[in-house]
């Protein structure tokens, strides 16, 4: 399962719950994050913006996930899921 969060608050980082219905993590999920880079000096040029992406795991408790989304950001949660019926 794949799951995208994108939080436009430019200050704001926000918890973010993910609640499975009939289903539970199983194992560790992939958290990949990409955010604007903080360091405008190294920009291939003027006009092209960077990127920070950021990888790491979270273990989902159950059936929920909870992850911490920066500001400003696109973030990829990717888990295997097991089901519970």
């Amino acid at each position: 399962m794949a799951v995208t969060i994108v939080n436009r608050d430019p200050a704001s980082e926000d918890p973010v719950e993910v609640r499975l219905r009939d289903a539970v993590f199983a194992g560790q999920a992939r958290v990949t994050t990409v955010t604007a880079d903080s360091s405008p000096g190294r920009r291939p040029s003027p006009d092209v913006e960077g990127a920070t992406v950021q990888e790491g795991f979270e273990t989902g408790k159950g059936d929920v996930i909870v992850v911490s989304v920066p500001p400003g950001s696109f973030t990829v949660i990717e888990s295997a899921i097991v089901g519970t019926r």
